[in-house]
């Protein structure tokens, strides 16, 4: 398992060849893609990545193989490396892995890691070539829980039903797990900070009024218990317009072992009755766990293509229950059921104004809906809204470039441990430059 760690990348190198190899022997079906990207802000560092100062941390490069076994089985598996900021890091994983078995068009199942069915781009969110923008609404497409959302382990059900002059639909219901493979890394590492500071006001209670404590969380670790959901896509009898809605309900479990130290100032009366002071330092370590109920993850989709125009838009909702174990014997033993809100919602317009040139804009808003902090005078950390304009250019079939410019107000997409020791800005601006190659 060690020399795994240690060679993790070289491993997937190889495997690689050998699948190639083998694929090109097999007449497998070989796809893939590279992409590299710039991108800087003027002000807050955003999605774990530092770029107020700039930052080429922000490439991916994946390879997928796909066979079709028999006129109703085919399988296929895609290896992915991917860099955004503190996420990733260059990792080669297995992105996605399954098999497939279609009965009729109405009945269809999967088996393995496959991607998970939420709006209407979260299954093509990995390949650059297949949208305008460069990065998607972060509204709905957060990129800080990309391990979340983008793919589990399990199986599903799918198929296409007529609808006769109603048109069809297209369904997905689907159950399994997931794994979070860098849980100090985006939304996770954020969440453990949060939860940080909330147990260092216990850990200052319990050393003392005014003490000030020191501390950390290590050995941090997500665990995915379960997940459930569906998809529903109608193809309207409007040509070109499709409407749809997704939802998930999850579970797991966050643990970490917390560390803290409070100093105390002593006095003592030596022999010669002569005050002595001197420091004691109180070491406190407790191993804290949160069960995290996700009830509902949903999204509501509609998109209209005609001719080179395509309008899309989408409403999404997410909700956290949380509860806190493992506080004793500070003041309180647990918390139950802290509840966060979350919604966001966008509109999308592109246009291709030649064969080589597409254009777009969107306006996209999230918003943090904790009612618990209204009071809090930086109203600007509850909201974040995003106006965004974006070029592609198709220099060839298999190459392209894309620019693109967000300007913000609001930052509650922002995180603490990206900006420490200042206020987030809240109004700012980013721009983004990106190449990719497929093949």
């Amino acid at each position: 398992m060690y020399l795994y760690r240690k060679y993790h990348n070289q491993v997937f190198v190889i495997l690689i060849i050998l699948l190639y190899e083998w694929g090109v022997s097999q007449e497998i079906d070989i796809h893939g893609f590279i992409s590299q990207g710039y991108i800087k802000s003027s002000a807050n560092n955003y999605l774990s990545i530092k770029c107020e100062e700039g930052s080429f941390e922000f490439n991916e490069a994946g390879i997928n193989f796909s066979v079709q076994l028999t006129d109703e089985l085919r399988g296929g598996i895609q290896l992915l490396s991917r860099d955004i900021g503190d996420q990733g890091n260059n990792r080669f994983s297995l992105d996605w892995a399954y098999a497939d078995y279609h009965f009729r068009d109405y009945l269809g199942v999967r088996a393995g890691k496959i991607k998970t069915p939420l709006g209407l781009y979260n299954e093509g969110r990995d390949v650059d070539a297949l949208r305008t923008c460069i990065l998607l609404p972060q509204s709905v497409y957060d990129e800080t829980i990309r391990d979340f959302t983008f793919a589990f382990q399990g199986a599903s059900m799918y198929g296409n039903m007529r609808l006769g002059f109603l048109g069809s639909a297209d369904y997905q219901a689907y159950l399994g797990t997931y794994n979070i493979p860098n849980p100090r890394s985006g939304f996770w590492r954020m969440a453990f900070e949060f939860l940080g500071k909330s147990v260092d006001e216990l850990a200052s209670m319990e050393a003392g009024s005014g003490t000030p404590v020191e501390s950390e969380f290590c050995n941090t670790a997500v665990h995915g218990e379960n997940l459930f959901g569906g998809a529903l896509i109608w193809e309207t009898p409007v040509s070109g317009l499709r409407l749809g809605g997704s939802f998930m309900r999850a579970r797991l479990e966050m643990e970490g072992d917390y560390k803290a130290t409070a100093d105390h100032k002593m006095e003592l009366m030596d022999a010669a009755g002569q005050t002595v002071q001197f420091t004691a330092t109180q070491i406190m370590s407790r191993n804290i766990w949160m069960d995290v109920d996700v009830p509902h993850y949903y999204t509501l989709s509609a998109e209209y293509m005609w001719n080179n125009l395509l309008l899309a838009g989408e409403y999404h909702a997410r909700e956290y229950h949380v509860d806190i174990h493992g506080l004793s014997p500070f003041a309180i033993s647990e918390i139950k059921n802290m509840v966060l809100d979350f919604e966001g919602y966008y509109g999308m317009i592109t246009y291709r104004l030649f064969p080589w040139l597409e254009a777009g804009l969107y306006y996209s808003v999230f918003n943090d809906t904790d009612n618990g902090r209204e009071t809090d005078e930086s109203l600007y950390k509850l909201y974040q809204k995003d106006a965004s304009g974006f070029l592609r250019f198709d220099i060839t079939d298999r190459w392209l470039v894309k620019f693109e410019q967000h300007i913000f107000d609001g930052a509650t997409q922002v995180y603490e441990y990206e900006n420490r020791n200042r206020y987030k800005e809240e109004d700012w601006s980013l721009y983004a430059v990106k190449t990719s190659l497929s093949f």
